[in-house]
């Protein structure tokens, strides 16, 4: 596993065997100034990955989005798609975490590709992406 970014707000990993990039957002996100980095570590994961590659995202340790937040997300995921990505497996524990992200998710088109699964469906969210 390479560790690309990990902070108090995120981490950002890559398996190379699984072709699987970890992102684990945390806490609140009052806007995008708390993570000057995040543009560029996810630039670096995508150059890391290869075709098919696939996303578990971990937001059980989430808030609330505000919209300037989500805004980048979407173009985030939107990157994602462009560079290949196949799969994302989204944890999370709150309904309104879950609608917050969801939302972003289908301006982005990555809602076909995404499937969400609760905080304690961890290891049901792995065995997903790997099939």
């Amino acid at each position: 596993m390479k560790e690309i970014a990990k902070n108090s707000f995120y981490e950002l990993n890559y398996n190379e065997a699984e072709n699987i990039v970890y992102w684990k957002m945390k806490g609140f996100w009052k806007d995008m100034s708390v993570v000057p980095g995040f543009h560029k570590d996810w630039e670096k994961a995508r150059k890391l990955t290869k075709t098919g590659w696939k996303i578990f995202s971990d937001a059980s340790e989430c808030k609330v989005i505000p919209p300037d937040v989500n805004t980048e997300k979407i173009k985030n995921q939107e990157k994602a798609i462009e560079s290949g990505c196949t799969k994302i497996a989204l944890v999370v524990n709150s309904a309104i975490t879950t609608i917050s992200i969801m939302r972003g998710t289908q301006e982005s088109g990555a809602e076909d590709r995404m499937k969400v699964f609760g905080s304690e469906e961890i290891e049901k969210a792995k065995q997903w992406l790997k099939s």
